[in-house]
């Protein structure tokens, strides 16, 4: 089943994409796979064309959990966009992206992205100070327990046994690290 997933941008336009549904409840949840067809970079990782991405959206958290694995199956890094107005229908899955992202690389180590553009929305006038700071308490709640996080992903959220058997085959497993850790 394909699905589009409706990204709205503060101050930008709005972005959609057609991805593969893996599960998906209105109203409540969804589970997609989306294949990059270009390369990119998130933070200082490299997603080569062919990565492939598995999200898992709700209408019940202020975030969406993406894992990242290069084509040939090695975990890249998980990603955590904070959202609201999260919509889950029979074919599409829309939200506003709040522009604060926390990726996690595969070692572990994470760190907050665009919270310069975060600032200039701000100044701006796109959002308050009191979006800055929920956004913000977000993005460090994600960073707090991203671990449980990516295993409430991998373990409640990924039941279905198509989307289980994805996970297991083509993705790695992390390894937990903070900065100042020995490597």
């Amino acid at each position: 089943m394909m699905v589009t997933e409706i990204k709205h941008r503060l101050g930008r336009s709005t972005e959609r994409f057609t991805c593969e549904g893996l599960l998906l409840i209105p109203g409540e949840r969804a589970i997609m796979r989306y294949v990059s067809d270009r390369d990119q970079t998130i933070g200082t990782s490299a997603l080569p064309t062919g990565t492939i991405t598995v999200g898992s959206y709700s209408q019940h958290t202020p975030y969406t959990t993406w894992r990242m694995t290069a084509p040939y199956g090695s975990l890249i890094g998980h990603r955590f966009d904070v959202i609201t107005d999260v919509f889950i229908r029979s074919d599409e899955v829309e939200y506003t992206d709040l522009t604060l992202d926390v990726w996690v690389e595969n070692d572990g180590e994470s760190q907050i992205l665009e919270a310069d553009e975060l600032e200039h929305q701000f100044r701006c006038d796109l959002i308050d100070r009191a979006d800055v700071q929920h956004i913000r308490r977000v993005a460090n709640g994600i960073i707090a327990g991203f671990q449980d996080i990516i295993h409430s992903f991998l373990n409640a959220q990924c039941g279905l046994n198509r989307c289980h058997r994805d996970l297991n085959e083509t993705h790695g497993t992390i390894e937990t690290r903070t900065r100042g850790d020995q490597a």
